[in-house]
């Protein structure tokens, strides 16, 4: 996929007479239109910073989501090492072993947006 091929747009693409492979060449000139899909549902965290800095900044981007609650859970010191050694990080059965300590919710699409918690 290419940067320059917009979402959500149509195209007119044309291989001129006397394209070739190494089998064969074009004898007449082929059109065809193309429509790109428009992007999907996405949000997408820094892979850079996949934690919350020490000044409580987590930066992200989204892309044709109007509306989210973003939670940001905490694992309690008590736990730190059972989630880190047995625990896997399996994220459905943490819930006993995480404190919520920020809640927002969200709306419109954001390109990179950084949040202070």
């Amino acid at each position: 996929t290419s940067s320059e091929f917009k979402p959500n747009h149509s195209y007119h693409v044309t291989l001129k007479k006397g394209l070739s492979s190494y089998y064969r060449e074009l004898k007449e000139p082929l059109e065809y239109k193309l429509k790109t899909a428009d992007r999907q549902k996405t949000i997408l965290f820094d892979e850079k910073k996949p934690y919350i800095s020490n000044h409580g900044e987590l930066s992200f981007s989204s892309v044709n989501v109007q509306k989210a609650t973003l939670i940001v859970e905490r694992v309690l010191d008590d736990n730190l090492r059972y989630f880190m050694n047995f625990n896997n990080a399996n994220e459905e059965q943490v819930d006993h072993l995480v404190k919520e300590v920020f809640k927002k919710d969200l709306s419109g699409n954001y390109r990179i947006a950084t949040l202070d918690i």
